[in-house]
């Protein structure tokens, strides 16, 4: 999510390291497909919504380099509405990464 948002808050509260921050991103920063294969993350945590209406960037996380990587072995899902917004919901998507945990 990169440094200054709310799920980088959330994610480093549940004891996880954020790659975009790694990589030096900010606010609304993204990860290249490539950088993130080639940085073999431990957990790749996706936010999750309804499926009905799929979207291009959830296709990019069905790629196969992707798939082939160390991130598909350990996918946490949350659900969007936990984190797109900060309220009392947000402990939520803190317990769902910290049940997650390797």
């Amino acid at each position: 999510p990169g440094a200054q948002t709310l799920m980088h808050d959330l994610v480093s509260r549940a004891g996880y390291a954020d790659l975009a921050t790694e990589l030096g991103l900010g606010f609304g920063g993204f990860v290249a497909l490539e950088s993130l294969v080639a940085a073999h993350p431990e957990v790749l945590i996706v936010s999750v919504r309804d499926t009905r209406a799929p979207s291009l960037a959830e296709q990019l996380l069905d790629h196969p380099a992707l798939r082939a990587s160390t991130a598909a072995a350990r996918r946490v899902e949350v659900a969007e509405n936990l984190w797109t917004c900060a309220g009392a919901f947000s402990a939520d998507a803190v317990a769902t990464l910290e049940q997650a945990r390797p």
